[in-house]
C-alpha cells in the first residue's frame, strides 16, 4: 500500500510538467476499487515508463530553450544597392528669402550625411508672369493694375551616392519642404555595360 501511493504521488508530481500523456484506465481502475491487486503495480509501472520520454523538468526546459536559441536561420543574400552618379535638386519658390533658407537647410543636412555638393547656385534670372486687369469691374475702363508672381529658381548637384542614401537624404528634406516651395529631383543612375558592348565583334574572313 505505502509503495502505491509514493508511486501515485510521483505520478502526481509529473502530472505537473508541461507535457502529460494520458494514464491508462485500467491503472485508475485497479487503484480505486477495493482492495490492491498486483495488476495495479504493472499498470503503474508500466504508466511512470510511458511518462519518462515526455514529461520534462524546468531544468530540461532551459536547455531546449537555450538550444533553440542558438540555432540559426539562413540568411538570404540582399541584392545589390543602386549608384548614383548625379541626383540634381531644383527648388522653386515666389519667395526669395525663403529658398535661401531652405537651401541652407539641405546643405546642412547633406553635410551632415557626408554627401559630396558639386554645384549650389541661384538662378541668374527669375520668371515673371503678369497679368494686366481693370482695376474696377465694369467701370474706368483707363484705370488699370497689373498683378505679377515671380518665381526664384535654386538648383543643387549631389554626385556620387547610394541608392539607399538618396532615398534616405531625399525623403528627410521633402518631409521638411516649407509652404510655397515645390522640388523637382533628377537621377542619373550608373548602369552596368550590356554584353554585346562587352564583347568586341566577330569578323569573317
Amino acid at each position: 500500500m505505502f509503495a502505491v501511493k509514493q508511486a501515485v504521488r510521483s505520478l502526481g508530481r509529473h502530472w505537473n510538467s508541461n507535457v502529460v500523456p494520458r494514464i491508462p484506465t485500467s491503472a485508475s481502475i485497479a487503484i480505486c476499487n477495493g482492495p490492491l491487486k498486483p495488476q495495479a503495480f504493472t499498470a503503474l509501472r508500466s504508466c511512470l515508463q510511458q511518462t519518462r520520454g515526455f514529461v520534462t523538468t524546468p531544468e530540461q526546459a532551459k536547455q531546449k530553450l537555450a538550444v533553440q536559441g542558438t540555432e540559426t536561420t539562413p540568411v538570404e543574400a540582399a541584392e545589390p544597392d543602386t549608384l548614383y552618379h548625379m541626383i540634381e535638386i531644383e527648388i522653386r519658390c515666389g519667395d526669395r528669402a525663403v529658398i535661401r533658407s531652405y537651401n541652407t537647410f539641405i546643405v546642412l543636412a547633406a553635410k551632415h550625411l557626408k554627401l559630396n555638393i558639386e554645384h549650389s547656385e541661384p538662378a541668374n534670372k527669375y520668371r515673371v508672369k503678369r497679368w494686366i486687369v481693370l482695376k474696377s469691374r465694369h467701370v474706368h475702363r483707363k484705370h488699370m493694375v497689373t498683378y505679377e508672381v515671380r518665381t526664384y529658381h535654386h538648383t543643387l548637384r549631389v554626385v556620387r551616392l547610394t541608392g539607399s542614401t538618396a532615398d534616405t537624404f531625399l525623403e528627410y528634406i521633402q518631409r521638411n519642404l516649407p509652404e510655397g516651395v515645390s522640388m523637382r529631383v533628377g537621377r542619373v543612375r550608373m548602369e552596368k555595360l550590356p554584353e554585346h558592348l562587352l564583347t568586341p565583334p566577330a569578323f569573317d574572313n
